[in-house]
């Protein structure tokens, strides 16, 4: 059985990920940030919709070889407050780089994340042969390859049967085989992927347990967060947020409609003054 993946990013737009689930999409590898200060706009709503429905996820983030590697390990970090990737997390090594040795600036980078998070390499055999060196301290990280098929002479396309493994790996977890996927819910073409370890290993790879859960006794039962917003749906990416906002007494929200159902305007954007007003509440700082 293949164990099919995506990668995502805001050049796929809004995915529909009920399409993708469709197609057998068991996994998604999702951008999160970039440079030292960019973070992908869709990364937030991307991963909620696939723990909505149980697609398992990893986190990367597109390295800049010109830009600090400390500084940039510091914004991926940052990017992952409060998140638990299923697959890790990986940094994409694939930009063109002129007068820089690139390898020693890669491990700065690597060596930061990994104090974190699980931490892999993507990468395609060009780069790591040309660029990277081949350095024998990438073998430390799981490889997530890219490495695709072929345009024969007659302009007809074809996937290749095995991706070419560059030193010092001599096996790929991951293999992105594409980037001409097609119907499964973005916007243009998905990068297509496939684990390549055994099927036996994927549960242990990916937190999949057939194992019961045991749920330890819980002494005092949170009550149910009453009432739920008119505009903040259960299917809403911020919802189970917004509600334990409430819940800790940090807000009630922004008024009620015509029909007396309180709302929240959760789009609208936050004035300084109400900054100042949930840090103080957070606080438990009250004016005389």
């Amino acid at each position: 059985m293949t164990i099919l993946g995506v990668d995502v990013s805001h050049w796929q737009g809004v995915m529909d990920w009920d399409k993708a689930k469709a197609k057998g999409v068991q996994f998604a590898i999702i951008k999160a940030a970039e440079g030292t200060t960019w973070r992908d706009d869709q990364f937030n709503r991307n991963v909620w919709e696939c723990k909505r429905l149980g697609i398992k996820w990893g986190a990367y983030f597109y390295f800049y070889p010109q830009y600090d590697a400390v500084a940039q390990a510091n914004n991926f970090i940052d990017a992952m407050m409060g998140y638990a990737p299923d697959l890790g997390i990986w940094g994409d090594f694939e930009q063109p780089a002129t007068g820089i040795d690139v390898g020693p600036r890669a491990q700065i980078f690597m060596n930061n994340i990994k104090t974190f998070y699980s931490a892999g390499i993507y990468t395609s055999p060009g780069y790591a042969k040309y660029t990277l060196k081949n350095a024998a301290w990438m073998k430390e990280f799981p490889l997530w390859i890219a490495n695709y098929g072929y345009t024969d002479d007659a302009g007809v396309y074809h996937d290749a049967v095995a991706p070419s493994i560059p030193l010092p790996w001599t096996e790929a977890v991951i293999w992105q085989y594409s980037s001409k996927g097609v119907g499964y819910g973005s916007e243009g073409y998905i990068d297509l992927n496939k684990f390549m370890r055994p099927d036996s290993e994927w549960a242990a790879f990916s937190g999949v347990t057939d194992e019961p859960v045991v749920t330890p006794p819980i002494p005092e039962p949170i009550p149910e967060v009453k009432p739920t917003f008119a505009d903040v749906p259960e299917t809403y990416w911020a919802h189970d947020w917004i509600e334990e906002f409430v819940r800790r007494g940090l807000t009630t929200g922004a008024g009620k409609d015509a029909q007396g159902n309180l709302y929240y305007l959760p789009e609208r954007p936050v004035t300084r003054a109400e900054i100042a007003v949930f840090i103080l509440r957070s606080l438990g700082w009250k004016p005389e």
